[in-house]
């Protein structure tokens, strides 16, 4: 029979205990459903007074109302154990790649694998004849977005964006005849195939997340980017 684990908050800063090891605490997103986790004192010792994010296991049914200790997360207030509890609970963390063996990306064109892309399709456009300006730190590595500007090719017609469909609150917003704006994004996805493994995995997970960065993503291949000759 699979253990059904959760996440909860265990408030160390409780004088309350229950028997000699029971801490009183709160299952994460179950609006305020509470729980008694069995915690040996000797960890509890050890985790002081301050709150603690927690990996719990129910017990038998005779004992409802109580958990298990399975694992002390890090201390509640700080965004990094914070971050973890909450992947964890929702299932987004671990965050293992599928082996690269089994990505089965398109070649590049011009790339060190020898291959080529398929034709592109009507609506994609190649602008990496363009000079484009991103604007990150000089230690970014990941670089997936920037911007360009040149002369029109339709005639030199303006381009205006009203910001509300309500006629008495348009805000006109005009370029200059004969500009154009580019926004660009690195063409990552012409390169990963939606029967590739890679892209199922990364359907199936559907998030993202900032710092801490435990999980990089690092091909070792060179897939597009807008770095210089990228």
């Amino acid at each position: 029979m699979a253990v059904s684990y959760r996440f909860a908050v265990l408030r160390f800063d409780d004088r309350n205990r229950y028997g000699q090891d029971g801490v009183p605490g709160t299952f994460l997103f179950a609006g305020g459903e509470s729980v008694i986790v069995r915690v040996k004192p000797a960890t509890q010792a050890k985790a002081g007074k301050r709150n603690r994010f927690a990996k719990v296991a129910a017990l038998s049914s005779s004992n409802e109302g109580e958990a298990a200790l399975i694992e002390l997360l890090g201390p509640v207030g700080e965004y990094a154990s914070e971050l973890e509890a909450y992947q964890l609970h929702f299932g987004v963390k671990p965050c293992r790649y599928p082996q690269k063996e089994e990505w089965a990306l398109t070649g590049l064109l011009g790339g060190g694998d020898g291959g080529s892309l398929p034709p592109c399709e009507a609506w994609r456009r190649d602008c990496s004849h363009l000079h484009v300006v991103s604007v990150d730190n000089a230690s970014t590595r990941d670089i997936d977005d920037a911007l360009s500007i040149e002369a029109s090719a339709d005639g030199g017609v303006a381009r205006t964006w009203r910001l509300s469909p309500e006629p008495s609150l348009n805000l006109p917003r005009s370029f200059p005849a004969g500009v154009e704006l580019g926004i660009h994004v690195a063409d990552v996805a012409a390169h990963i195939s939606p029967a590739s493994p890679l892209f199922r995995w990364a359907l199936e997970r559907a998030g993202a997340h900032g710092p801490p960065r435990r999980d990089r993503f690092r091909s070792g291949q060179p897939l597009p980017s807008l770095l210089p000759g990228g």
